[in-house]
C-alpha cells in the first residue's frame, strides 16, 4: 500500500506500507476504504509550507476531502455496505468514550474533536480503515470525482444556515434568502465563497455580489462582472478591490 507522508514542511515522502485486512471487529463498526480521489484544501497548503496556525504535528498524511470505495465492513452496518462509494467527515468527533453534550448539539464544537489530515492521519493513502459513523454513502454515479468537494460544499451550506438562523431571529422568521431584496454581498471569492454563491444563485435564485481584494481571484471567473454602482456598498474604492457578481 502506498501513502504520501509529509515528514516536515516541504518534505513529502512516498512510502510503501504493508497492509493486513482487519478481521477482528473493533469497538464500533468500521469499513476499509480504497481511496480514489483526494482534493487539496487551503489548510493542506498551509501545512505543506509550515504556515498552519492550529494544532498539528509532523509527520502527517494529509487529505480530508476525499472519495473512495468500500472494500470490507467489520461489524453490523446498514449505513455502509461493500461496494458503496463514500466520502466522510473531515472531523473525528465524539472521541470521548461516553460522548459529550456538545456532540449532540453541534459536532463542530466537540472539545475532543480531531481533524483528519491535520491532527491525525488523513486520506492521501490507498487504504484506510474508518469508523462508519464518519462515512456517507454517495448516490450511484458514472463519475464520482465531483463528490470530492462534498466537504467543501457542506461547510459553505452550514455557514449559510447559521447566518439564516440569526437573520430569522432578528427579522421575525423572515427567510434571508427568500426576502424581497434577493441580493447578497459575499466577502471573499475563494473556494468557499464561490461554493456558497453557486448554491445561493442556482438553488435559491439569489443575486450575488463579491467583495474581493485579490485581483487574481477577481479575474478567475469570467462569468462575473463589476457592479455598476460600487459606491452603494460600504467599501472604499481607494483599495481598488472591485465588486463582481452573479446575475
Amino acid at each position: 500500500m502506498k501513502r504520501l507522508v509529509l515528514q516536515a514542511p516541504e518534505q513529502f515522502q512516498m512510502e510503501e506500507a504493508v497492509w493486513h485486512f482487519p478481521t477482528a471487529p473493533s469497538e464500533e463498526p468500521t469499513a476499509v476504504v480504497q481511496v480514489r480521489y483526494v482534493a487539496l484544501c487551503g489548510s493542506d497548503y498551509a501545512l505543506f509550507y509550515g504556515r498552519y496556525q492550529g494544532p498539528h504535528s509532523y509527520p502527517l498524511i494529509l487529505g480530508h476531502e476525499w472519495v473512495g470505495e468500500v472494500l470490507s465492513v467489520l461489524g453490523d452496518s446498514k449505513k455502509v455496505q461493500v461496494g458503496h462509494w463514500v466520502t466522510g467527515d473531515c472531523s473525528a468527533w465524539g472521541i470521548k468514550k461516553f460522548g459529550c453534550i456538545q456532540c449532540t448539539h453541534d459536532k463542530n464544537l466537540c472539545p475532543h474533536v480531531e481533524k483528519f489530515g491535520i491532527t491525525r492521519n488523513g486520506f492521501l493513502q490507498q487504504l484506510v480503515q474508518v469508523p462508519i459513523r464518519y462515512l456517507y454513502p454517495l448516490p450511484k454515479s458514472q463519475d464520482y470525482l465531483p463528490y470530492v468537494l462534498t466537504e467543501l460544499t457542506a461547510v459553505a451550506i452550514h455557514g449559510l444556515q447559521k447566518i439564516e438562523c440569526l437573520w430569522m431571529q432578528a427579522e421575525e422568521d423572515t427567510c434571508l434568502y427568500q426576502s424581497r431584496n434577493r441580493r447578497i454581498l459575499l466577502v471573499g471569492a475563494g473556494p468557499l465563497g464561490l461554493t456558497a454563491a453557486n448554491y445561493l444563485h442556482h438553488q435559491m435564485g439569489v443575486s450575488i455580489d463579491f467583495w474581493e481584494q485579490n485581483r487574481e481571484k477577481r479575474e478567475r471567473f469570467p462569468e462575473t462582472q463589476p457592479l455598476r454602482h460600487p459606491s452603494r456598498c460600504h467599501t472604499s474604492n481607494r483599495t481598488h478591490t472591485g465588486f463582481h457578481g452573479f446575475r
